[in-house]
């Protein structure tokens, strides 16, 4: 996966104006996809026949089905900064970059398209911008300024959908990052007063913090027409979610990587240790106390002797 799109911003470059997020060397890759018959079905329900949908759509739009991917290489960075773009007195970047196109995604086999092509990013202003946007494909470009005040974008759009006699909606396009919300691009919902025999189109477009596209969607009737989406998207969008995963597991195996050998050592000490044999504490033996009963005394001297004793212990008189 190319990460490049994803760290540029990383790299400084002081000669370049606000409005250019890209850098000479960038390889940016977008997976595609394209679906005819959507746009087919359009045409079918606007009263056209099979045949003249499908050529109206072959000549109008000439998606390639086959497409599954393209790859933008930036060879260079333009110095002019004080061009005018359609004499609007609006600045703008030239740069020059390579075009490749692959059928298959998996292998990434590139065919170079175009070669030292050239193209700009101007200076963010509504007028130019909303001149860019098709009402139900929203804004298709591989660059922006990354300052695009997407809010005023979208609430000029749909005066565009009123003075066309079109219905529809646009609004600026939002998504959470890390606990914040963060404008990123612009999202339509479009059909038109004219005929009530057609379908709703609708799009999406959202770009990275230095303008680059990041994903883009165009359908009609909820079938996608086109599908773009940059390579390391999910990554993009959600680092900060993955990084913040990422560090709660590798602080969840520390933890019971550490029990688990506590725990073994413990064993092992027990294991080791000779067992304890428990200590009862002494009783005194017991003497049977003699009673009175059993005993008398000598009449000569006095000292005391057991009964059935025949001669004194003490002085040896008879005792009988």
């Amino acid at each position: 996966m190319s990460l490049l799109p994803l760290i540029n911003y990383v790299v400084a470059d002081d000669d370049k104006p606000s409005y250019c997020g890209i850098n000479e060397g960038d390889n940016y890759i977008w997976k595609t996809e394209f679906d005819k018959d959507p746009l087919e079905d359009y045409y079918e329900d606007l009263g056209y026949s099979e045949a003249q949908a499908e050529n109206l759509t072959n000549i109008i739009w000439g998606l390639d089905e086959d497409l599954e991917g393209w790859r933008i290489y930036i060879l260079q960075i333009k110095d002019e900064k004080d061009f005018d773009y359609k004499n609007d007195e609006i600045d703008y970047v030239p740069y020059l970059y390579n075009l490749y196109e692959t059928e298959d995604w998996e292998e990434k086999d590139w065919d170079r398209e175009e070669h030292n092509e050239r193209g700009i990013i101007p200076e963010y202003d509504d007028d130019l911008y909303l001149a860019n946007t098709y009402w139900h494909m929203g804004l298709f470009k591989w660059f922006v300024d990354p300052k695009t005040d997407w809010d005023e974008l979208a609430d000029n759009l749909e005066e565009e959908f009123e003075d066309y006699n079109e219905e529809g909606d646009a609004d600026d396009e939002e998504r959470i990052y890390f606990f914040m919300e963060e404008e990123c691009g612009i999202s339509t919902e479009w059909e038109t007063k004219e005929t009530s025999k057609t379908e709703e189109f609708e799009s999406e477009s959202r770009y990275t913090r230095e303008g680059v596209l990041l994903y883009y969607e165009f359908s009609y009737d909820g079938d996608t027409i086109i599908k773009i989406e940059l390579e390391g998207a999910y990554f993009y969008e959600n680092w900060w979610w993955i990084l913040l995963i990422s560090i709660i597991a590798i602080v969840g195996i520390v933890i019971a990587v550490t029990v688990v050998i506590i725990v073994k050592r413990k064993r092992k000490v027990e294991k080791i240790a000779p067992p304890e044999v428990s200590k009862k504490p002494k009783v005194p033996a017991q003497h049977p106390v003699e009673s009175p009963t059993d005993v008398k005394f000598c009449p000569m001297c006095g000292k005391q002797t057991k009964v059935g004793t025949l001669f004194c212990t003490g002085c040896g008189a008879s005792l009988d």
